[in-house]
Protein backbone atom coordinates (compact mmCIF):
# COMPACT_ATOMS: atom_id res chain seq x y z
CA UNK A 1 0.00 0.00 0.00
CA UNK A 2 0.86 3.85 -0.49
CA UNK A 3 2.17 5.94 1.81
CA UNK A 4 0.81 7.75 4.48
CA UNK A 5 -0.99 10.56 2.47
CA UNK A 6 -4.29 12.24 3.16
CA UNK A 7 -6.56 10.04 1.27
CA UNK A 8 -4.64 7.00 2.36
CA UNK A 9 -4.86 8.18 6.45
CA UNK A 10 -8.53 8.29 5.68
CA UNK A 11 -9.40 5.19 4.41
CA UNK A 12 -6.85 3.92 7.51
CA UNK A 13 -9.40 5.65 9.76
CA UNK A 14 -12.48 4.24 7.68
CA UNK A 15 -11.16 0.87 8.37
CA UNK A 16 -10.47 1.33 11.90
CA UNK A 17 -14.57 3.18 12.42
CA UNK A 18 -15.67 0.13 10.69
CA UNK A 19 -14.15 -2.23 12.79
CA UNK A 20 -15.23 -0.66 16.00
CA UNK A 21 -18.66 -0.13 14.67
CA UNK A 22 -18.92 -4.56 13.79
CA UNK A 23 -16.90 -5.10 17.49
CA UNK A 24 -19.97 -2.92 18.98
CA UNK A 25 -22.52 -4.77 17.06
CA UNK A 26 -20.94 -8.48 17.86
CA UNK A 27 -20.80 -7.50 21.59
CA UNK A 28 -23.95 -5.48 22.54
CA UNK A 29 -27.09 -4.61 20.13
CA UNK A 30 -28.53 -2.83 23.17
CA UNK A 31 -25.97 0.12 22.92
CA UNK A 32 -27.81 1.61 20.48
CA UNK A 33 -26.10 5.64 20.99
CA UNK A 34 -23.13 4.10 20.84
CA UNK A 35 -23.99 2.13 17.34
CA UNK A 36 -25.34 5.25 15.92
CA UNK A 37 -22.55 7.50 16.41
CA UNK A 38 -19.91 4.41 15.07
CA UNK A 39 -22.51 4.68 12.26
CA UNK A 40 -22.19 8.60 11.94
CA UNK A 41 -18.72 8.12 11.67
CA UNK A 42 -18.34 5.57 9.02
CA UNK A 43 -20.54 7.55 7.20
CA UNK A 44 -18.92 10.55 7.57
CA UNK A 45 -15.66 8.59 6.07
CA UNK A 46 -17.99 7.22 3.42
CA UNK A 47 -19.05 10.94 2.17
CA UNK A 48 -15.19 12.05 2.41
CA UNK A 49 -13.52 9.22 0.68
CA UNK A 50 -15.92 9.49 -2.07
CA UNK A 51 -15.59 13.20 -2.79
CA UNK A 52 -11.76 11.94 -2.91
CA UNK A 53 -11.99 8.88 -4.90
CA UNK A 54 -14.04 10.02 -7.94
CA UNK A 55 -14.11 8.65 -10.55
CA UNK A 56 -13.19 5.72 -9.00
CA UNK A 57 -15.99 5.30 -6.38
CA UNK A 58 -18.70 7.93 -7.43
CA UNK A 59 -20.66 7.55 -4.70
CA UNK A 60 -20.50 7.15 -0.41
CA UNK A 61 -22.72 3.73 -0.85
CA UNK A 62 -19.89 2.44 -3.01
CA UNK A 63 -17.44 3.58 -0.69
CA UNK A 64 -18.98 1.74 2.04
CA UNK A 65 -18.68 -1.70 -0.28
CA UNK A 66 -15.36 -0.94 -0.58
CA UNK A 67 -14.93 -0.61 3.34
CA UNK A 68 -16.90 -4.23 3.82
CA UNK A 69 -14.22 -5.50 1.31
CA UNK A 70 -11.42 -4.42 2.44
CA UNK A 71 -12.61 -5.67 6.16
CA UNK A 72 -13.16 -8.92 4.43
CA UNK A 73 -10.21 -9.20 3.05
CA UNK A 74 -8.44 -8.35 6.03
CA UNK A 75 -10.52 -11.11 8.12
CA UNK A 76 -9.88 -13.17 5.45
CA UNK A 77 -5.84 -12.48 5.64
CA UNK A 78 -5.91 -11.65 1.89
CA UNK A 79 -2.74 -8.73 2.23
CA UNK A 80 -2.74 -8.76 -1.86
CA UNK A 81 -5.92 -7.08 -2.03
CA UNK A 82 -5.77 -3.33 -3.31
CA UNK A 83 -8.81 -0.58 -3.11
CA UNK A 84 -9.27 0.90 -6.76
CA UNK A 85 -7.40 4.20 -7.22
CA UNK A 86 -5.34 4.00 -3.87
CA UNK A 87 -2.24 5.04 -4.52
CA UNK A 88 -2.79 6.84 -7.87
CA UNK A 89 -2.57 10.49 -8.61
CA UNK A 90 -5.10 12.85 -9.45
CA UNK A 91 -4.72 13.32 -12.94
CA UNK A 92 -4.48 9.52 -13.69
CA UNK A 93 -7.55 8.36 -15.03
CA UNK A 94 -8.59 4.77 -14.39
CA UNK A 95 -8.49 2.19 -17.77
CA UNK A 96 -11.20 3.25 -19.86
CA UNK A 97 -11.91 6.57 -18.46
CA UNK A 98 -11.24 9.94 -21.08
CA UNK A 99 -10.51 12.60 -18.69
CA UNK A 100 -11.16 16.67 -20.45
CA UNK A 101 -8.03 18.42 -20.97
CA UNK A 102 -7.36 21.37 -19.63
CA UNK A 103 -8.11 24.60 -21.27
CA UNK A 104 -5.00 26.67 -21.98
CA UNK A 105 -4.81 30.33 -20.48
CA UNK A 106 -5.60 32.84 -22.58
CA UNK A 107 -3.48 36.31 -21.66
CA UNK A 108 -5.70 39.57 -21.07
CA UNK A 109 -6.72 41.58 -24.10
CA UNK A 110 -4.40 45.23 -23.46
CA UNK A 111 -6.43 47.85 -25.05
CA UNK A 112 -4.99 49.62 -27.74
CA UNK A 113 -3.95 52.94 -27.65
CA UNK A 114 -7.07 54.21 -28.81
CA UNK A 115 -8.98 53.19 -26.31
CA UNK A 116 -7.52 55.44 -23.84
CA UNK A 117 -9.71 58.48 -22.75
CA UNK A 118 -8.45 62.22 -22.80
CA UNK A 119 -7.73 62.58 -19.57
CA UNK A 120 -5.62 59.03 -19.37
CA UNK A 121 -3.55 59.94 -22.36
CA UNK A 122 -2.98 63.09 -20.69
CA UNK A 123 -1.52 60.93 -17.39
CA UNK A 124 0.85 59.28 -19.34
CA UNK A 125 2.47 62.12 -21.54
CA UNK A 126 2.54 63.82 -18.02
CA UNK A 127 4.40 60.40 -16.38
CA UNK A 128 6.60 60.71 -19.07
CA UNK A 129 7.77 64.05 -18.92
CA UNK A 130 8.28 63.15 -15.25
CA UNK A 131 10.93 60.78 -16.67
CA UNK A 132 8.79 57.28 -15.38
CA UNK A 133 9.97 54.29 -17.29
CA UNK A 134 7.85 53.34 -20.26
CA UNK A 135 7.30 49.64 -18.77
CA UNK A 136 5.98 51.17 -15.36
CA UNK A 137 3.82 54.13 -16.90
CA UNK A 138 2.28 50.76 -19.39
CA UNK A 139 1.66 48.88 -16.08
CA UNK A 140 0.32 51.57 -14.34
CA UNK A 141 -2.66 52.25 -17.12
CA UNK A 142 -2.82 48.29 -18.28
CA UNK A 143 -1.46 48.79 -21.05
CA UNK A 144 2.07 47.40 -23.35
CA UNK A 145 5.03 49.60 -24.02
CA UNK A 146 4.37 49.81 -27.70
CA UNK A 147 0.80 51.47 -26.57
CA UNK A 148 2.29 53.90 -24.71
CA UNK A 149 4.84 55.10 -27.37
CA UNK A 150 1.88 55.07 -29.52
CA UNK A 151 0.06 57.54 -27.30
CA UNK A 152 3.36 59.23 -27.25
CA UNK A 153 4.00 60.03 -30.61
Amino acid sequence: MPGPTLVYKMWEGADKAYDALQALKDADLSKTDEIALAKGVVTGYCECLALFMHPHFKTPLEVANEIIRRAEARKSGDTSYETPGLGTRRFDSPPGVERERPRKAVPPQKPPAAAYSASTIEAIKLANRQNYPLEKIAEIFGGTVEQVKAVLT
